[in-house]
């Protein structure tokens, strides 16, 4: 008697590990903002080229899934580890439903031969986002990736973007002006002295700011113009918002 033994392919191992990129703070209305890096790699036990058929990704942090207008993955075609203009966009951009988005229909090739393959989870944040809660990404576990059969993903633990993302207000736009004239930015606003402009972050609460100062001031009587646009301030009171597209003027006096 002859018994048959059928062999089987066990396939090849998708390897999945993770950088975080995420930023401490972003923007209301921010888009292209990168969470996080996966990296993938295939075994060669059979032919050393494994497809990917959708990543799952977990929305974290302390906001709801309004915060994140849309969620997007993107193959880092130069591998350079930085989304840039050429990189190729895999399915269309998601919108988070019960804290979770999911990217079918790959049919993304990470083949041995060629090494590590990484993309891009990112994100636009939403113009209307909930300042001072928190985004971030992760994906849970190697279920939350499928491969196309007999092939498979190695075991791993849950891959965070490290920080929580703090959201702030939308970014402050603006130009600075010699009077209603002569733009001054960069080196040239040190026209009338030392002009210094600081849109940074504020000291003590969350809501963006400008401060123009200039010392070493040579006219009587002067003027700076700062353009405002689509930008809405909250008051240091806290009682409302100042809605500003348009200009304000400043003068300046002194006296020796």
């Amino acid at each position: 008697n002859s018994t048959d033994v059928l062999i089987t392919s066990a396939g090849d191992k998708l390897t999945v590990t993770g950088l975080s990129m995420a930023p401490d703070f972003v923007n209301q209305g921010a888009t292209n903002r990168t969470m996080l890096n996966l990296t993938f790699n295939a075994s060669n036990e059979e032919n050393g080229q494994i497809t990917i058929m959708s990543i799952n990704i977990s929305r974290t942090g302390t906001g709801g899934s309004t915060n994140i207008s849309g969620a997007t993955i993107y193959n880092d075609t130069n591998a350079d580890g930085i989304l840039n203009a050429g990189d190729e966009q895999l399915n269309t951009t998601q919108v988070f439903s019960n804290g979770y988005v999911v990217f079918g229909n790959l049919d993304f090739t990470v083949y041995y031969s060629s090494g590590n393959y990484t993309i891009f989870v990112v994100y636009n944040i939403s113009s209307s986002a909930t300042i001072d809660e928190t985004v971030g990404a992760n994906v849970t576990n190697e279920t939350k990736i499928s491969v196309s059969s007999p092939d498979s993903v190695n075991a791993f633990s849950t891959i965070w973007s490290d920080n929580s993302t703090i959201i702030e207000p939308a970014n402050i736009n603006y130009t600075i002006r010699n009077g209603t004239t002569g733009l001054e930015e960069g080196v040239g606003y040190r026209k009338w002295g030392n002009w210094t402009i600081d849109p940074g972050d504020p000291p003590t609460n969350s809501t963006n700011w400008l401060r123009i100062r200039n010392t070493n001031c040579l006219n009587a009587a002067q003027q700076v113009l700062v353009d405002f646009s689509n930008t809405t301030f909250n008051q240091t009171d806290g009682s409302g918002t100042i809605p500003i597209d348009g200009n304000i003027t400043f003068w300046y006096f002194f006296t020796n």
